[in-house]
């Protein structure tokens, strides 16, 4: 995408995490990310609210059989809700057998 003549790749969340990607409605949206410097547009459903969580509300210790698990980075238990916090860094990470013309 173009942000403010600035090329932005996006990357489409659902699919990084091995879900059906489907299609895009009104309520997707893509924020936009800083990691390490880098500029990158994550293409989500929707946003729902913007938060501060306290890193004691965080459970770091997750285990399962999931795929994706190694892109999460904690839950958080909140208003009787469960979010999961995704880790931008690993999630970003590029792929070392991309080269930079495929990505």
């Amino acid at each position: 995408m173009n942000l403010r003549g600035m090329i932005v790749p996006v990357i489409d969340v659902k699919e990084k995490l091995g879900f059906n990607s489907g299609m895009e409605s009104q309520k997707s949206r893509i924020l936009v990310t800083d990691v390490d410097g880098k500029l990158t547009g994550l293409l989500i459903d929707e946003v729902d609210q913007v938060m501060r969580i306290p890193l004691k509300d965080i459970e770091a210790n997750l285990s399962g059989g999931l795929e994706s698990l190694e892109y999460i980075k904690g839950v958080a238990k909140t208003s009787g809700k469960l979010i999961v916090l995704l880790d931008m860094q690993k999630l970003l990470r590029y792929d070392s057998s991309i080269s930079p013309s495929e990505a």
